[in-house]
């Protein structure tokens, strides 16, 4: 799995420096030992051992620090972010890999492509996708449609007390809204970036903040993201708190109809997720606002746009346990009160399900997006 996941990060970083590095004169970073030349990545083979090293370590050379590495010279990509990531690059040569010998050591990989990140901004509406059909005619869109497991009529598990869901509660025209604004907002500072728990523990989707940033790595609210780029994160736009709220007013007056209380809530942060068709997030609890705010039960707003996907919701993190509702573009959930600290999880996304009118009129890449606002100081 080790090695896995390295080969997906050099691929990452290679498609990153390839473009810049085909309009110079000097190469790409090669790497000496076992590697071959021209190789775009090490395959997965089979470890024989427990973790990584072992065996003489190798760098680029002219590399900072490099005065000790065997092998010949090597060039250096033509984009300054990318040099001086990939300068920092290493491979482990060992018995532990046995095709290419090597192992990309994540935390340079992940350096390189937060560099990248920072050079080329993620467009969540590429200006080639805006106002052009979508990519399948009617027919071939019904016939993947097909493939898929049929969608639920409800939840597997009736949704706990304090837990409501707005089927269809965001308009054409509210979705569209969203996207542009976000669009905007995720090509300026503090936009959209690849989150991680730490070295090698890359999150599957893309995340931006509004208000605080959120970081996984300590999971906690901060002002600016330390971990990354040192980007404070956008305000959270009225338009979207006045959204947020009037979904709230409805999900409680649902609430009430089932003998239950949703709190209200002044929200402060949004975490925007985007998830691409392998995209997805493990089971997990919503902790790491004030512990006020927890101890009031102060709801999570949760919007859907773009590909449908499935909403693990349970008592504890055991996915065999847990209920399972379809998340559709325009869907709104609710979770506060007594359901406030559920485990849930989206494990899997439905590629090809979102509104054809939704992508042709912004242009959202093909994915799911999602918006979940919370209040992470109680007044």
């Amino acid at each position: 799995e080790g090695v896995r996941r390295a080969a997906q990060a050099l691929r990452k970083l290679r498609a990153v420096a390839a473009p810049t590095a085909a309009s110079s004169d000097r190469p790409l970073p090669q790497f000496v030992g076992t590697l071959p030349a021209g190789a775009s990545a090490p395959a997965a083979g089979r470890s024989k051992g427990g973790g990584g090293g072992g065996g003489a370590r190798f760098t680029p050379a002219g590399a900072a620090g490099s005065g000790k590495a065997k092998g010949g010279a090597a060039g250096v990509a033509s984009s300054q972010a990318a040099a001086a990531a990939s300068s920092r690059l290493q491979y482990s040569i060992g018995e532990e890999f046995d095709e290419f010998g090597a192992q990309v050591l994540y935390e340079d990989v992940e350096a390189a492509v937060a560099a990248s990140e920072a050079a080329a901004p993620f467009d969540l509406s590429p200006p080639e996708l805006r106002g052009a059909p979508t990519s399948s005619s009617t027919s071939a869109l019904l016939a993947r449609s097909n493939q898929l497991p049929p969608a639920p009529k409800g939840p597997t598990q009736p949704l706990p007390p304090g837990c409501v869901l707005l089927k269809g509660w965001l308009s054409p025209a509210q979705q569209l809204q969203i996207v542009g604004m976000l669009r905007d907002l995720g090509l300026g500072p503090g936009g959209f970036y690849t989150p991680s728990y730490g070295p090698g523990q890359t999150m599957h989707l893309r995340m931006m903040c509004l208000g605080k940033h959120w970081e996984p790595r300590t999971h906690s609210y901060t002002d600016i993201r330390a971990y990354h780029d040192g980007a404070r994160p956008p305000p959270l736009p009225q338009q979207l708190t006045d959204m947020c709220l009037a979904a709230l007013k409805d999900a409680s007056a649902k609430a009430s109809e089932r003998g239950s209380k949703m709190p209200g809530l002044t929200p402060d942060i949004c975490l925007v997720n985007f998830y691409e068709k392998t995209g997805r997030l493990g089971m997990h609890q919503d902790k790491d606002e004030t512990q006020e705010s927890l101890s009031k039960q102060l709801p999570v707003v949760s919007f859907s746009l773009g590909d449908a996907a499935d909403f693990l919701y349970g008592s504890t993190p055991d996915e065999a346990k847990a209920g399972s509702v379809r998340l559709e573009s325009g869907d709104v959930l609710v979770f506060g009160g007594p359901a406030r600290m559920i485990y849930h999880a989206v494990p899997r996304i439905y590629p090809h399900t979102a509104p054809s009118e939704l992508l042709e009129s912004s242009g959202l890449r093909p994915g799911r997006l999602n918006l979940t606002f919370r209040q992470w100081h109680a007044l």
